[in-house]
C-alpha cells in the first residue's frame, strides 16, 4: 500500500515463503469498483511474484463491504485455502454510514480470524476521501460497460470533493438504467449525494427508490440512511420508526443479533423520542439495547448506561 509520498508496503522479499504450494482465496466488493479493481490487481500481482499460481488464485466478488464478512467464511467453509483476501473500500461521507461498515466489516474479519483455522487478510481501505483512496491503490475504471462505471467515477468524484454537481451523473444513470443493479445502486449514490449536499427531499424520493431486496448487509445501512434523511425534512416519526425496521433488518441477516450495527440505529431512534420529550418509549428502547445487544460496545463499554440514566431521571 501507498501514497502519493510514501510507500507503506516495502519489506524483506528473502523473508516471504515460496506460494507456489500454496492456494489462496480472495473476495473483493464490487462496491467503488474502480478501487477495489485496482486492489485486486495489486493483490493477484504480488502473489504470482512470490510463485503462487494463477490457478490456485480464486476470486469472488460481492456486493459490497459488509459481504466481505459473508464472502471470507463461505470460503474458510469450503475449504483448501491457505488463507483467504478480503478487498474492500469505503469512503467517508457527512452520514453515518463510512462508521456502520467499518465497525461491522472489521469486527467480522475479527471474529473469523479467531474461530478459523487460517488466516483473513484484512485488506479494506477507509479513507476520508476519493483522493486518498487513488493515492494508496491507483485508479482503475472497469472497461465492461464504460458509460455506466465512467459516469459513477465522474459523480463520485463531484460529490465527494463537494462541487455541488456530483449527483447529476448518478441521477441519470438511476433513470436511464433503472431496471439493472447499476441502475438501482445508483439511486442509492445518488440520495447519499443529495443527503451530502442538503438537499434532504431529493435523497427521500431517491433512497426510497432504492430496492433493498436480496441484500444481505448494504440494506440496513441504506434503510438507516433513508431514516436520517426523513428526520431531516421534519418526519420524525418515520424516522424512527425506519431506524427500527434497520435494526430489524439487520439482526434478519445474523446468526442471533447484529451487535454491530443494530444497537447504533436503535440508539438514534431513542435521541429521537427524547427529541420528541418521549422518554418513556426512549427508555424503552435504551432497555431493549442493554438487554438484547450484550456484546455491543454500548453495552460493553457500558454506554448505554447513561442514556438510561439521562431518560430516567
Amino acid at each position: 500500500m501507498a501514497t502519493s509520498l510514501h510507500n507503506l508496503s516495502q519489506y524483506d522479499i528473502t523473508t516471504i515463503p515460496d506460494a507456489s504450494n500454496m492456494c489462496f482465496g480472495i473476495v473483493v466488493a464490487e462496491w467503488n469498483e474502480e478501487i477495489t479493481g485496482a486492489l485486486l490487481d495489486g493483490a493477484v500481482k504480488t502473489l504470482e511474484k512470490h510463485g503462487a499460481l494463477p490457478e490456485n488464485i480464486h476470486i469472488k466478488t460481492v456486493p459490497g463491504s459488509f459481504e466481505l464478512i459473508y464472502g471470507a467464511h463461505q470460503m474458510v467453509l469450503h475449504g483448501g485455502y491457505d488463507a483467504v483476501i478480503i478487498l474492500g473500500s469505503v469512503i467517508r461521507g457527512e452520514t453515518p454510514h463510512f462508521d456502520y461498515i467499518c465497525q461491522g466489516v472489521t469486527a467480522g474479519i475479527a471474529r473469523l480470524n479467531t474461530t478459523s483455522e487460517i488466516p483473513i487478510i484484512y485488506g479494506l481501505l477507509t479513507t476520508n476521501d476519493l483522493q486518498q483512496a487513488l493515492d494508496r491503490c491507483g485508479i482503475v475504471v472497469a472497461e465492461w460497460n464504460e458509460e455506466i462505471t465512467g459516469a459513477l467515477l465522474d459523480g463520485a468524484v463531484k460529490t465527494l470533493e463537494k462541487h455541488g454537481a456530483g449527483y447529476v451523473g448518478f441521477v441519470k444513470i438511476a433513470s436511464d438504467y433503472s431496471s439493472t443493479d447499476a441502475g438501482n445502486l445508483a439511486k442509492l449514490y445518488a440520495g447519499l449525494s443529495f443527503y451530502n449536499l442538503g438537499k434532504y427531499t431529493e435523497a427521500v424520493t431517491y433512497l426510497e427508490k432504492f430496492s433493498t431486496k436480496g441484500d444481505a448487509m448494504v440494506s440496513p445501512t441504506a434503510t438507516a440512511a433513508l431514516a436520517n434523511a426523513y428526520a431531516q425534512t421534519g418526519n420524525v416519526d418515520k424516522a424512527i420508526s425506519t431506524l427500527k425496521k434497520a435494526a430489524d433488518m439487520a439482526d434478519s441477516k445474523a446468526d442471533d443479533v447484529n451487535n454491530s450495527i443494530s444497537p447504533t440505529f436503535l440508539l438514534q431512534a431513542g435521541k429521537l423520542l427524547e427529541s420528541q420529550k418521549k422518554n418513556d418509549e426512549a427508555l424503552n428502547i435504551y432497555q431493549d439495547i442493554k438487554k438484547k445487544y450484550v456484546n455491543s460496545s454500548l453495552v460493553q463499554s457500558s454506554e448505554i448506561d447513561k442514556y438510561i440514566e439521562r431518560v430516567s431521571e
